[in-house]
């Protein structure tokens, strides 16, 4: 009998999984989501002030380096899936989805390599 009791309690902690409370993880997980949540409730004061504009989204996206971020997140689409179709835009090339997208707006290939290169000279 205690030997088939040790085999269970052997094979439970053989075959399970355990999960572990990582305080270091919670904090940083819990101050990135409210961080976005603030960004959120600025941008919501800001329309609630200016009114929902073109102008009011790009200049947000233009103040704060985590504006698109907060903006996918809240409209639940991941930031490789807008790459992805950012890509997609890119390679179709239609006119209709162009015009749509507005990319005759949009940087080149080399204006986007000088801003990189711009970038990696500063930071």
């Amino acid at each position: 009998m205690k030997k088939d009791i040790k085999m269970r309690f052997d094979r439970i902690r053989l075959n399970n999984t355990y999960f572990y409370h990582d305080d270091d993880f919670e904090n940083k997980s819990e101050a990135y989501i409210k961080m976005m949540t603030d960004l959120l409730l600025q941008l919501k004061e800001e329309i609630d002030k200016k009114g929902l504009t073109e102008e009011t989204i790009s200049d947000w996206f233009k103040r704060d380096k985590n504006g698109l971020t907060a903006i996918l997140t809240l409209i639940g689409l991941s930031h490789e899936t807008f790459l992805r179709l950012i890509s997609f835009i890119r390679i179709i090339n239609d006119e209709d989805l162009n015009n749509l997208v507005n990319r005759k707006d949009w940087p080149d290939k080399e204006e986007i390599y000088l801003r990189q290169q711009i970038l990696e000279m500063w930071c």
